[in-house]
């Protein structure tokens, strides 16, 4: 199997955790399910939404007044190919990411 080969089909999973807490728990449990998906091989990134500068995306056509975080977090999700409905992110932060995915 060539290399393209391989890249092309490696399994690539984005946790994302919401949690604000200091020592997180929901975080904690991320990277160790990260690490565990590395170990078998996957891509494993971890999108801690503390890092990001968000608001509530409000579904107007006009983005322009979107911090760039939203958009960046768009990309990182859309990278690694994750279909939120898998991952245990409640609906209203399912249609985050829906609506302009």
């Amino acid at each position: 199997m060539s290399q393209e080969e391989k890249t092309r089909e490696q399994i690539r999973i984005a946790g994302i955790c919401g949690s604000l807490r200091p020592g997180s728990y929901t975080r904690m449990a991320l990277e160790v399910a990260l690490r565990g998906a590395r170990e078998t091989g996957a891509e494993a990134t971890l999108v801690d939404l503390r890092d990001y500068q968000l608001n509530f995306c409000d579904g107007k056509d006009n983005e322009s007044g979107y911090p760039e975080d939203v958009f960046r977090l768009r990309e990182e999700v859309k990278r690694s190919g994750t279909h939120s409905r898998h991952a245990g992110v409640s609906r209203r932060g399912e249609r985050r990411f829906e609506e302009r995915a």
